[in-house]
């Protein structure tokens, strides 16, 4: 199977196999729009490129497409995606995604527009993946996701009584169907 022809569900699926206990992936970059790239018949599949990943020890990794050559961008998307997974931004592992301008778009930098273009959707797909963490915790509970919260890197709900770190429910998340991101608030402070 080409990288190609693999759907999100099965990228999930696999990664979840090879170690990776949860793995969300998200477009933040179109890679029609990008200046220079050929145009592609559009695919009725996700073409991430961007990844957030969340192991069973509770290792947050951003998988990132644009490098940062000084200007903070990387804190700043860290310090989002932070926000909205209730972790401690230091913790956010980020990782440079591999130079392939198929998959990746774009990934020159200039102008400081990464954390321009990239806060929205980073924005919407830690509130996905909040939500999933959420979904699997309040199941495993036996309580309704919205009395469930993350903070401090613990998943906790005090009408369960009961808390954990998120690793614990990683594995747990990466079976939870995707939810619609239209249906979810972010925390971010920067409303959209």
């Amino acid at each position: 199977m080409s990288a190609t022809q693999l759907s999100r569900r099965t990228f999930v699926t696999v990664a979840a196999g090879a170690g990776a206990a949860f793995v969300l992936g998200f477009r933040c970059f179109d890679p029609q729009a990008q200046p220079g790239s050929k145009a592609r018949a559009p695919k009725a599949t996700l073409r991430a490129n961007v990844w957030i990943s969340i192991d069973s020890d509770g290792l947050v990794t951003l998988t990132v497409p644009k490098p940062d050559m000084g200007q903070g961008s990387r804190t700043v998307l860290a310090m989002i995606l932070a926000e909205e997974l209730g972790v401690d931004w230091h913790k956010i592992n980020i990782v440079q995604a591999p130079a392939d301008g198929t998959n990746y778009g774009g990934q020159g930098v200039g102008g400081s527009a990464t954390v321009r273009v990239m806060w929205k959707p980073l924005m919407k797909a830690g509130a996905t993946a909040a939500a999933m963490v959420c979904q699997a915790a309040a199941k495993e509970w036996n309580v309704g996701a919205d009395a469930v919260n993350l903070e401090d890197g613990m998943v906790s709900s005090k009408s369960a009584g009961k808390s954990a770190p998120i690793g614990e429910f990683a594995a747990a998340a990466s079976t939870i169907p995707v939810p619609d991101s239209s249906t979810l608030t972010p925390k971010g402070k920067g409303n959209y």
